[in-house]
């Protein structure tokens, strides 16, 4: 018995039932819902319940058939002749009549279908718009894990911050770098980063021996990872114009900013 619970249960839990009210099913699985209908009442009592449901959104989303089934209909009656429509021949009323309700049963048919398919299209646009919902509140959610952990770098008390200061045609310039020793890690955030002349980049240098080795080019104001295993052995940073993607070598004649490494800046 427990299991036959658990088995009507996943059923109804499916959503099949309610694909199969709205006429979303396929035939084997109307053959199974029926089947299931047929077995259990609380398969039964849920889908009364559903096509009360379905009947009052109808009602209330009531819209009135539009003019052309009326014209269909009459272009189908009219052109009989009248002498089919002769009053004592009973068996030609008898036709006329099943004619009509059989137009107005097609008709009523497929107006209710262009309705269901609405119906069925609002559904499928409202679980788009949940699942959009559901991805964005991940991605929300990934990305709050990720400030926080950035956070929680720059907090720590071994982290060293390097602040990088210049201007460019009177226009602030403003980096900050932040390296933790012990953990390996070192990574840049760009404050204020005044726009240059086509063709042209901004580039982060570390002086290792005299050398200046490429950290990084920055070009926008996304925080970047830089080599922690470069800044261990540098003895300054330095900041300098280059051409647009970065330079293989610093032109020292247009650094903008430089601060010394291992002190309190």
């Amino acid at each position: 018995m427990k299991i036959e619970n658990q088995h009507i249960e996943e059923f109804l839990q499916s959503g099949l039932l309610d694909r199969y009210v709205i006429g979303d099913t396929s035939d084997g699985e109307n053959i199974e819902v029926e089947n299931m209908i047929a077995q259990h009442p609380e398969v039964q009592s849920a889908y009364n319940q559903l096509q009360d449901e379905l009947y009052l959104y109808a009602n209330l989303n009531a819209v009135t058939p539009p003019e052309y089934i009326k014209e269909q209909l009459l272009n189908k009656v009219l052109p009989l002749k009248e002498d089919e429509l002769h009053y004592g021949n009973h068996e030609n009323w008898l036709s006329i009549a099943a004619a009509i309700v059989a137009l107005l049963a097609l008709s009523g048919l497929g107006y209710l279908y262009q309705q269901n398919s609405g119906l069925k299209q609002e559904i499928v646009e409202t679980t788009t718009q949940f699942e959009n919902l559901e991805r964005d509140y991940e991605l929300n959610d990934t990305q709050k894990r990720i400030l926080e952990l950035r956070l929680a770098f720059i907090e720590a008390g071994d982290t060293e911050k390097y602040l990088m200061r210049g201007y460019i045609k009177d226009e602030p310039l403003r980096v900050i770098a932040y390296y933790n020793q012990p953990a390996g890690k070192a990574q840049i955030e760009i404050a204020a980063l005044p726009p240059l002349e086509a063709g042209q980049d901004y580039q982060l240098w570390a002086d290792v021996d005299g050398e200046m080795v490429s950290l990084a080019v920055l070009n926008d104001l996304k925080p970047k990872t830089i080599s922690a295993e470069i800044l261990k052995k540098a003895s300054d940073l330095n900041i300098t114009i280059e051409k647009a993607g970065g330079s293989k070598q610093a032109s020292v004649e247009n650094l903008v900013s430089s601060i010394p490494l291992n002190t309190i800046p």
